[in-house]
């Protein structure tokens, strides 16, 4: 069991801590280079937080549908790709990733708890779990270190979120389709 949760828990560590959270130790090189206001910055950031919530509330119908162990891997692998993506200067592009990033993050941080919950795990567990975004915290400002312009750290942060989730993939056999969401 403890593997598996320590390679589910590289799944928040990368889609919020380096997906999400991150956004704010770029945020500076972006106003620097691309010169977005305040209020530009806002709504990148809220174009995230708007894709998590729609993400959190269709995670479960989307799951169930192309299976949470298929629908977790598939968000988390796709976290690098558009994190890459989201150093290119062009506003609205950044504004359609964020929103992107965040939805899969919800997909990500909701179908992880569900696969743990499928194998009975405790509250203790899940808390190791949820903890994953605190790991992703720790690690983005090491990981961005010496970063001078926006598109090089969004590169870093896809690379990284790319190599850190393959290892991930190794407790995909380990686990189980947790029963199918009640309708109602």
């Amino acid at each position: 069991m403890a593997i598996r949760l320590v390679l589910l828990a590289l799944g928040p560590a990368l889609a919020l801590g380096l997906g999400r959270f991150a956004y704010a130790l770029v945020l500076p090189l972006m106003q620097s280079a691309w010169g977005l206001s305040y209020v530009q910055a806002g709504i990148l950031g809220s174009a995230n937080t708007l894709g998590y919530l729609v993400g959190a509330f269709f995670s479960h119908r989307l799951l169930g549908r192309v299976g949470y162990r298929k629908g977790f891997f598939l968000a988390l692998l796709l976290q690098g790709p558009i994190l890459a993506l989201t150093g290119m200067e062009n506003l609205p592009l950044v504004f359609s990733l964020r929103f992107l990033q965040g939805f899969l993050g919800a997909l990500v941080f909701v179908g992880g708890a569900a696969l743990l919950m499928a194998l009975g795990s405790s509250g203790r567990s899940l808390g190791i779990y949820y903890g994953g975004v605190g790991l992703g915290l720790l690690l983005a400002p090491w990981l961005l270190w010496g970063a001078a312009e926006p598109t090089g750290a969004w590169a870093r942060l896809g690379l990284y979120s790319l190599l850190l989730g393959l290892p991930a993939l190794l407790s995909w056999p380990l686990l189980k389709e947790p029963p199918p969401p009640v309708q109602g």
